[in-house]
């Protein structure tokens, strides 16, 4: 039976503390809004080329039932738009490890939004040309 290449496989899903650790102190963090891109891209292993895992921060939606339909929005627009890079990746040999991290503003979190900012990662991705972050400010102590 063939499967569907809209599901959202549990191999996909990144779920290493140590991994997801990695990327998101490590160098290659991106940004296009809203999200923040931590991702590493490294020859390919046995298993999935791809994995992923999402995050919305409590600073920001500090109810659960605000941040899970943003973290909803984020992996459907995910699953539905991912499949070119998927292809990608394995035409190249190469395997990718990702956390989208939400970084807007709670009235910017309509699927939209989202779906558009989705498109943009992707495409970078395929393109290796994601712009890198910029420094945030030093934070004062009160």
């Amino acid at each position: 039976m063939l499967q569907s290449p809209f599901r959202y496989p549990q191999a996909e899903r990144l779920k290493s503390r140590k991994v997801i650790g990695n990327l998101v102190t490590g160098d290659s963090i991106s940004f296009i809004y809203p999200f923040r891109i931590a991702w590493t891209l490294q020859d390919s292993e046995a298993g999935y080329p791809l994995q992923i895992a999402f995050s919305v921060p409590k600073r920001r939606f500090r109810l659960a039932v605000a941040r899970n339909p943003v973290r909803r929005r984020m992996m459907e627009a995910w699953r539905i738009h991912r499949q070119p890079l998927i292809d990608h990746l394995r035409s190249a040999g190469k395997s990718c490890a990702l956390v989208l991290i939400y970084a807007g503003k709670p009235e910017d979190s309509a699927y939209a939004t989202i779906e558009r900012s989705v498109k943009k990662v992707i495409n970078g991705l395929i393109r290796q040309d994601l712009p890198p972050a910029r420094p945030s400010p030093p934070r004062r102590s009160r």
